[in-house]
């Protein structure tokens, strides 16, 4: 067995967060609010390219979140331009990195929770830059 994608990744956010970091995944990166199973907890589950990609749950109070040691997630993306426009109108600082070893184009930034996020393009971006 070998790892072929990112599954998902799940954000623990406290209650008066949720719908911040909702509209950012949605508002900012083109997700969209999905189905999610009943669970014990409420919440979100983020969808890209018809797979649940974010969970976001409600945090109750076990305290922080136990991934305090995650660097980054990263997404595969075909094309920065339209994400770098919202990035742009949203006022969010990134840092574009040109093709690396692999011949990718990679942009960084962090969400509303503080979590550095990686886009992974084969193509650079064309009309926008920091």
């Amino acid at each position: 067995m070998s790892i072929c994608r990112l599954d998902h990744y799940n954000l623990w956010v406290p209650a008066d967060q949720v719908e911040t970091v909702r509209a950012f995944y949605c508002d900012v990166l083109g997700f969209e609010v999905g189905p999610r199973p009943g669970l014990s907890s409420s919440g979100y589950w983020l969808y890209a390219g018809g797979a649940p990609l974010v969970h976001v749950s409600v945090r109750g109070s076990d305290g922080p979140s136990p991934t305090g040691m995650l660097n980054h997630i990263a997404f595969a993306a075909t094309d920065l331009d339209p994400l770098l426009a919202r990035l742009h109108t949203a006022g969010i600082a990134y840092d574009i990195k040109p093709a690396d070893h692999s011949g990718q184009t990679q942009l960084f930034f962090r969400d509303t929770c503080g979590l550095r996020l990686e886009i992974n393009c084969p193509t650079a971006p064309s009309a926008l830059s920091k």
